[in-house]
């Protein structure tokens, strides 16, 4: 009688012992997993696996393990028996077209993906995202927007896929703009200035080149300048600027134009150090060393931006400052600019570079219209002395339209 009793309390103890042991043992690995200690917490549940290694609570819990800890390979092969035993389990579904994005298996994830569009329509905005996702690594990027656009705003997936869009869009190699300059002075004998572009732009893997023309008419001279633009990637965080610019002699423009700047970019600051050089004639040829530092803190950004003018045995300086409000996802931004020294807003002149002083603030903004079209109106008032103690005020309007294709 007594064998009898300990034979029915360890029968009844024993399932009591084990959920007891996994409870246990999975609160530490959460634990671990919090601290982002995902080695420890896989080897605590891998040895929980071996005891029970049906327990699919188990199995699932472990793939996900390796999925954070970047091991696709062993996620997946732990996660594909979870999904074969339950295919209605929905858990094992995405974590199984997650693991596949992760190895390059874009095929087989889109397999999964529309399979689980088609019968988790309740979650039907994940699998678009993931579809999304699929085929801008496939390089397919009109599937990925259409799958975009099938994601309802109210979700969660929004603003990933707003994100994701974006750096689609990106992608795409030419940009055209057209822009229009008018600066006014408040002196009696000075007219309105004019300044008119159009640009192309061409963006290849690690190198992106522009050619722009600039018709001008300031002074009561009218000119044409061409330039280029160069950006060479020189390393994941560095990049080199170059400029080179032509034009007639004896005109509002230098008869060369020359610049070049390399930039260091990190995750909350960018720097970057060159020079701008004007050669109107041999007594006319200044040169401006440059640079700036630059501060980001989420969506903000602090510019400072020096110049030092070095013309006919004179030496100007400026100090420019923009506090800039990024919107990421719509390739946007507010800009509100303050500026002190002899350097005014767009400059080419060699004239213009010889303002006593001056001081300026402003406004500009670029927006995103749909997916290509972008326009960037800016507005900038400077106080100027432009004469020994005689100041007049200058109103520089600008608007400039572009085209992505």
């Amino acid at each position: 009688m007594k064998a009898l009793i300990l034979f029915l309390v360890i029968l009844i103890s024993t399932p009591f012992s084990a959920q007891e042991l996994t409870d246990t043992t999975f609160i530490k690995a959460r634990t671990l997993t919090e601290k982002k200690n995902y080695l420890e917490a896989i080897a605590l549940i891998e040895k929980l696996h071996s005891q029970f290694p049906d327990d699919q609570d188990i199995s699932f819990f472990l793939a996900q393990l390796y999925f954070w800890n970047n091991d696709a390979e062993k996620a997946k092969s732990k996660v594909l028996v979870v999904y074969h035993l339950e295919p209605t389990n929905e858990d094992a579904l995405r974590l199984l077209v997650q693991t596949e994005i992760a190895l390059g298996q874009f095929e087989n994830a889109l397999i999964h993906a529309s399979m689980g569009n088609e019968h988790f329509q309740e979650n039907k905005n994940f699998y678009h995202l993931q579809k999304a996702i699929i085929y801008e690594k496939m390089d397919l990027p009109d599937q990925a927007l259409t799958e975009i656009n099938d994601i309802e705003p109210t979700t969660e997936e929004y603003k990933a896929a707003q994100y994701l869009r974006t750096q689609i869009l990106r992608k795409q190699k030419n940009l055209i703009s057209a822009g229009y300059l008018l600066t006014f002075f408040s002196s009696e004998d000075s007219q309105p200035a004019h300044l008119l572009h159009i640009e192309y732009l061409r963006k290849f893997n690690r190198y992106s080149q522009a050619i722009r023309l600039n018709y001008g008419d300031m002074f009561q001279v009218k000119a044409l300048q061409l330039e280029t633009d160069a950006y060479l990637k020189t390393s994941s965080s560095t990049y080199a600027y170059f400029n080179y610019g032509i034009s007639e002699k004896n005109s509002i423009f230098p008869f060369i134009r020359l610049g070049g700047e390399l930039y260091w970019e990190g995750k909350t600051w960018s720097t970057s150090a060159g020079a701008r050089y004007l050669y109107f004639d041999q007594n006319n040829a200044p040169l401006l060393l440059t640079g700036h530092l630059a501060v980001r803190q989420q969506d903000w950004t602090f510019n400072y931006r020096p110049f030092v003018v070095f013309q006919q045995q004179e030496v100007l300086s400026s100090h420019i400052f923009y506090l800039r409000r990024s919107f990421e996802t719509k390739e946007s931004h507010l800009q509100l600019d303050l500026q002190y020294g002899t350097m005014p807003y767009y400059f080419f002149t060699s004239d213009v570079l010889t303002r006593i002083n001056a001081y300026r603030l402003g406004v500009n903004g670029k927006f995103r219209y749909k997916d290509n079209w972008f326009f960037q109106p800016i507005a900038m008032y400077e106080w100027e002395e432009f004469l020994p103690d005689t100041y007049r005020h200058r109103l520089s309007l600008q608007f400039i339209l572009s085209r992505r294709f």
